[in-house]
């Protein structure tokens, strides 16, 4: 169940990125004209969650006794353009312990290539390193200079299947039918693109865990089951993208490998090698694997009814409560011309009396998202001459285990 859980989350953040990195239909072009969809709040949601072009951009906020967790997710997409961009921001204070974490650019997919930001990457790994104590840490921090490091072009295959748009559709039809059925007993104000859902009493809060678990009785295996076939038909030739890596980075590494005696004709032999390996006949095969893990880790009717059963006694205890609870929840979604906004506000008290507060603010403005790749590149050799002398420092080893 671990390994399903794990494939499927990996899954997911794959089909977010190429959310706007495959489609080419010509409703995504007419997406990309900025088109904003008014209706009431659910009409809304499913216009902001079937956008296929544009920025999202995600902001939350949470604090629980004296604690907090806060960041930023932007990410880019135009699926005409098969294009994406991708930045973090991160804060954190836990049981006093802090940490922050910042990365505008991680990513960016444009022109069937992938560009990393190598300076920013190698950045926040020193920064997670740290927290580790490791002396190896400081000692591959005070030896690197992160302004030497930039960008890394990484072709992509030729091949690279479409946006699944079957997908796309399944997660937002079963994410709209849950708020639907959160908010069910919850007055709706409001008008005009513009409307907001306030939660004041056990019963509103007993609705929303009802909705829940019922969402994860309902549909949880079918988006599952519809995760597991998008991952089993992913399908590309390895054996011509292996091509197209070695016609980009054989003179680099022939460069780099001269100092250490590696020639041309050694280099032949280990693409070979690797060629008679024939690369799609062992994906073909890790696949099966895959698929056969898939099916055995696939979610019974006992998982699921394992899964609700925390549900079931919160909804009891609110049931049994005999005073109202220290607390008021809105969602509000709007649109203006422009873009969606759905905001998520959740401020309580518990018996303990320590306070909960979250807000989760998420923005998606269709339309031309702007992402052009890097005006500059790292060649392989400069990565290396940058990585040989760190590897000195510390007994070849970037970081010990």
């Amino acid at each position: 169940m671990k390994k399903l859980i794990a494939l499927l989350m990996i899954l997911c953040l794959s089909v977010s990125m190429l959310a706007g990195c495959g489609s080419k239909d010509e409703d995504d072009k007419e997406d990309a004209k900025s088109k904003v969809v008014k209706g009431d709040m659910f009409d809304m949601l499913e216009a902001m969650g079937n956008t296929k072009s544009g920025v999202v951009k995600a902001d939350f906020d949470m604090k629980y006794d004296g604690q907090f967790i806060k960041g930023t997710i932007t990410c880019g997409m135009d699926a005409a353009s098969k294009a994406c961009s991708f930045g973090i921001s991160f804060d954190m204070d836990a049981s006093g312990r802090k940490f922050n974490l910042s990365i505008d650019d991680l990513f960016v997919v444009a022109d069937k290539n992938l560009y990393l930001n190598l300076k920013n990457i190698m950045a926040a790994v020193l920064k997670l390193a740290a927290m580790s104590g490791e002396e190896s840490v400081k000692q591959v921090s005070d030896a690197i200079d992160l302004n030497k490091l930039g960008w890394f072009k990484i072709p992509l295959p030729d091949d690279l299947p479409d946006y699944n748009d079957k997908l796309q559709k399944s997660y937002v039809n079963s994410f709209v039918s849950l708020f639907e059925n959160m908010l069910k007993n919850t007055k709706l104000e409001g008008e005009d693109g513009d409307y907001t859902a306030v939660l004041k009493t056990k019963d509103d809060l007993a609705q929303v865990v009802v909705a829940v678990r019922d969402f994860l009785k309902s549909d949880l295996k079918g988006l599952v089951n519809n995760t597991k076939s998008s991952l089993t038909d992913f399908n590309i030739d390895l054996d011509k993208y292996f091509d197209k890596l070695v016609s980009t980075y054989k003179q680099d590494i022939l460069d780099v490998g001269k100092d250490y005696g590696l020639d041309e004709a050694s280099l032949d032999q280990m693409i070979k090698s690797v060629k008679d390996m024939k690369l799609n006949e062992q994906f073909a095969k890790y696949k099966g694997e895959i698929e056969k893990e898939l099916s055995t880790d696939a979610l019974t009717d006992e998982q699921i009814n394992e899964m609700t059963k925390p549900f079931d006694e919160v909804i009891e205890k609110l049931k049994s409560y005999d005073k109202e609870i220290p607390m008021e929840s809105s969602i509000r979604v709007k649109a203006d011309d422009s873009s969606y906004t759905a905001d998520v506000k959740l401020n309580a008290q518990g018996s303990d009396n320590k306070k909960v507060d979250v807000n989760l603010s998420v923005n998606v403005k269709p339309g031309d998202p702007g992402i052009k790749a890097p005006g500059s590149v790292m060649s392989v050799k400069e990565i290396a001459d940058l990585v040989t002398p760190l590897m000195s420092t510390n007994g070849g080893r970037l970081i010990t285990p």
